[in-house]
């Protein structure tokens, strides 16, 4: 897709992400602080759209409280019930998958747009990124509504791209952790980081996203969550999800986890 396409549906004036100086600062910043805010990058036009298009399709999503330890595996039978890999939260949040997202939808526009793949490479590192090979994954929408939230949870994927696509007044912030796992910091430690968190004995950071805004953060080693929704509103928020590799499929199990179907 050209840039003057792309245009309606990207600010290029505020994220002008075909420039490479501006890329060279969005991905330092990036790397120094493992996430990235860029505020007012869809258009107002395709804030609309995506807007009607949520609201049209909550009746679609899959609401599913669950509840699950911060590595989002089966509990550890190893340790206590009360060791920090088996302390459990919930999430309580509802979700469109990709087949019911409209093909002239904004969100797969800037999906399957060269230019957009081509900054999240350079800024994530990545040689060249993929879709999901299944139906369901690439691009999917969230809602909470009141009362619910996102619990504290690791990613399995080294990056996430999120944008807002309606923001809340009260509640429904995005907090997250420095690195507080990896290589170089003993499993020890970083149990004891966990526990501190969700004890909240441990420094965070909130970060509150506004419709249009976009969120790329590297969540395998930062623990994050979406706090409770306070306000008679609901928080969508549109999730971009890519591979660095082709044919590679959620599972059937975790598509029943996380969508309530299976895309065969």
């Amino acid at each position: 897709m050209e840039k003057t396409d792309l245009a309606d549906f990207i600010n290029f004036s505020e994220n002008p992400i075909d420039n490479i100086s501006w890329n060279n600062e969005m991905r330092n910043e990036y790397n120094k602080n493992g996430i990235l805010s860029l505020k007012n990058f869809l258009t107002e036009d395709s804030i609309g759209m995506l807007q009607e298009e949520s609201i049209s399709k909550i009746k679609y999503a899959y609401f599913n409280p669950k509840k699950h330890n911060v590595y989002l595996k089966p509990n550890d039978n190893s340790f206590p019930k009360d060791h920090p890999r088996n302390i459990n939260v919930l999430s309580s949040k509802g979700c469109i998958t990709d087949d019911i997202i409209s093909k002239q939808s904004p969100l797969r526009i800037v999906y399957n747009s060269l230019i957009f793949k081509n900054f999240i490479s350079f800024i994530t590192g990545q040689k060249k990124l993929f879709p999901y090979e299944d139906k369901l994954s690439s691009i999917n929408i969230h809602y909470t509504r009141k009362g619910e939230e996102l619990g504290w949870h690791f990613d399995n994927s080294s990056f996430a791209i999120t944008l807002m696509i309606n923001d809340v007044s009260i509640g429904g912030e995005f907090e997250y952790t420095s690195q507080i796992r990896g290589e170089k910091i003993l499993k020890t430690k970083e149990y004891q980081n966990v526990f501190n968190v969700l004890n909240d004995n441990f420094s965070t950071k909130i970060t509150s996203m506004k419709a249009g805004g976009l969120l790329l953060f590297n969540g395998k080693n930062s623990m994050h969550r979406v706090t409770k929704v306070k306000c008679n509103e609901t928080r969508v928020l549109a999730v971009l999800a890519y591979n660095n590799q082709p044919g590679v499929s959620l599972s059937n199990s975790a598509q029943m986890t996380f969508y309530g179907k299976t895309d065969n």
